[in-house]
């Protein structure tokens, strides 16, 4: 299910994260991805592209979230691991317990790399 236009922390952004378990951003450019390291903070399985510019800083990938090279594999990985319940539950526990999720941390993060 596609659901566009959502508001930034209106009460459907929180409910997404809250009633979802997989985060997949398909993407093929994106400068920064915010919603990676809000999938990241709340602790989803996240399922993205080498595109996805922050996707490097908050998945260690195949541990906490799976990066693909392009959609097409992507796509590929959501459909077969979408049958993989225990799976999607050490992604979320693996993403979860990195403890580079934190605002603060993310706050700081951001700063560092746009104003250093």
């Amino acid at each position: 299910k596609v659901i566009k236009n959502v508001k930034f922390k209106s009460k459907s952004h929180k409910n997404l994260f809250k009633k979802n378990d997989i985060f997949f951003f398909p993407t093929k450019f994106d400068p920064y991805g915010m919603v990676i390291s809000e999938a990241a903070s709340s602790g989803m399985c996240i399922i993205t592209t080498n595109d996805a510019l922050s996707a490097k800083y908050f998945i260690k990938n195949n541990y906490s979230g799976i990066i693909e090279k392009d959609t097409k594999n992507a796509f590929r990985k959501l459909i077969r691991i979408s049958n993989e319940r225990r799976k999607i539950v050490m992604f979320k526990k693996n993403i979860y317990h990195q403890k580079n999720y934190s605002f603060n941390v993310i706050k700081k993060k951001i700063s560092n790399k746009l104003f250093n």
